[in-house]
């Protein structure tokens, strides 16, 4: 039996910087297709590249792990929220 060990509410291993740096914004909810009726502070935060968010389920493929998304720059673009959902 499988056990998801995904937290109650999305987690960083970061801490948000400033508005306008180079980073990536909100959070990943919305490329894994999650959406939320009431916006939360996170919609409004910018995290580093590097950051990884924890999200609220586990991934389908291994679900014994909680689905996480990574900021990253792919290529010459602007950084953005990568995950396998």
């Amino acid at each position: 039996m499988t056990s998801c060990p995904a937290p109650p509410e999305p987690t960083f291993s970061c801490e948000p910087i400033a508005s306008g740096s180079v980073g990536c914004a909100g959070s990943c909810r919305s490329g894994c297709a999650i959406s939320e009726d009431v916006p939360t502070p996170i919609d409004d935060a910018t995290f580093p590249v590097g950051c990884t968010e924890t999200l609220t389920f586990c991934t389908p493929y291994f679900p014994d792990e909680a689905e996480t998304c990574h900021c990253m720059i792919i290529g010459s673009d602007a950084p953005e929220w990568l995950s396998g959902c």
